[in-house]
């Protein structure tokens, strides 16, 4: 895929998060920091309430969470960071179902992370209302040490695993290995690579299904339209300073003069401070265009060093999955993640896609909620699941829940 095509193909998160908290540097505390010995995959190391402005409703608790993970970046020991939520009332007979989240485009700075600046309530009310926990990373680097890899399949698939990992181990008894996987956006790109690592990367799960609405599709020659035009303020230009930073995290003499104009090069560079709502903001602020803000040329230096970490590492699945598509999404342009569905399911994979009708990035991720929980029960069940590779549109099933 071409870096220009990247740049919207990359993913809107939902609503904009709120400021950041107050600090002296704008960094987060010291739960976020490990100085122990090199963390197992999989283990809790450390977890603390959550401030009483962040509960969610149906959640009896609420937690902060450090575990062990590895590193998608050079496959070293890390601690991640996330989120844990428990329903309110008795867990039934052999635990509660894990729902392992995936959130969508934050930033990549510390302050960015989800556990530390708050967020999930729409993303977790319903399924703790039926009955699930709920474990959600922050992704490696996002308040913990380092850059955040932004898009790097590896980097979220295995935070995404060792979440999951370290809540059952927190939570022996109370929460059953009956895992399901969802994520928007983002987040649904990485939920979607911890489907395909997880045979290999954590074999001990029982993911009985995984759910993805909104999954961006990189890969070389596949082009998506932005839908802005070139010469136009294009907010999406945040996602292209974010993947500039992981394509130098990769090959750090990467020089970003070589890829961006002067006008360009400030945001840039504050990228790797700024979350999602505030680099957008000034982006349009700054009035840059693409054509203002790209130099020539910037796909054939970014793609060869990009294109291997953004990439799924399969789209044979070995369990069933649910793809949701909006069929006005402009974000994440529906051609490509129609192109995805067929994909995977040439590749042997068990797909039930459905297109909203109508429906943008974030309109499908709400219409989809009802189908996904009924796919959730169903994979939870074992129950056959109805493929569908080429789906036609049609209008969401009903209100949320």
């Amino acid at each position: 895929m071409r870096f220009r095509a990247l740049v919207l193909a990359t993913c809107l998160s939902l609503p904009a998060l709120a400021a950041p908290p107050p600090s002296g540097d704008g960094g987060v505390s010291d739960f976020y920091r490990w100085e122990g010995a090199a963390p197992a995959a999989g283990a809790m190391l450390r977890q603390e309430d959550l401030p009483a402005d962040r509960r969610i409703e149906g959640a009896a608790t609420g937690r902060r969470i450090l575990y062990g993970s590895a590193s998608g970046v050079d496959g070293k020991p890390i601690a991640v960071s996330g989120q844990l939520f428990l329903p309110a009332g008795a867990p039934p007979e052999g635990g509660w179902p894990l729902l392992s989240w995936a959130h969508g485009t934050v930033g990549v700075a510390d302050r960015c992370a989800p556990s530390w600046r708050g967020g999930g309530r729409q993303d977790f009310a319903g399924w703790l209302a039926a009955g699930f926990a709920v474990v959600a990373s922050d992704y490696e680097g996002l308040g913990t040490p380092g850059l955040h890899p932004y898009l790097d399949k590896r980097a979220e698939g295995q935070g995404v695993l060792d979440a999951a990992r370290a809540a059952l181990a927190a939570e022996a008894g109370r929460i059953a290995n009956r895992v399901v996987i969802a994520g928007q956006s983002q987040g649904g790109g990485a939920a979607l690579a911890a489907a395909g690592l997880a045979p290999s990367y954590a074999p001990d799960l029982a993911v009985a299904g995984v759910i993805a609405t909104g999954a961006p599709y990189m890969r070389p020659g596949a082009l998506q339209a932005t839908g802005v035009p070139p010469d136009r303020p294009d907010p999406g230009l945040a996602y292209a300073f974010y993947l500039a930073l992981t394509a130098r995290l990769h090959q750090p003499a990467l020089d970003p003069a070589t890829l961006f104009t002067e006008a360009a090069q400030p945001l840039a560079e504050r990228a790797a401070v700024l979350c999602i709502g505030e680099l957008a903001g000034q982006v349009m602020a700054a009035g840059l265009t693409r054509a203002a803000a790209l130099r020539p040329g910037v796909e054939a230096r970014v793609e060869p060093v990009i294109i291997p970490r953004v990439e799924y590492p399969t789209l044979r699945f070995a369990m069933p999955v649910f793809l949701g598509i909006g069929e006005a999404d402009r974000d994440v342009a529906a051609p490509g993640q129609l192109a995805l569905l067929r994909d995977a399911c040439a590749a042997g994979s068990t797909l039930q896609g459905r297109l909203y009708a109508g429906m943008d990035h974030g309109g499908a991720y709400l219409a989809s909620r009802r189908d996904a929980l009924d796919f959730a029960g169903r994979a939870l069940q074992a129950a056959p699941v109805a493929t569908d590779c080429a789906p036609t549109a049609q209008p969401p099933g009903g209100p949320p829940p």
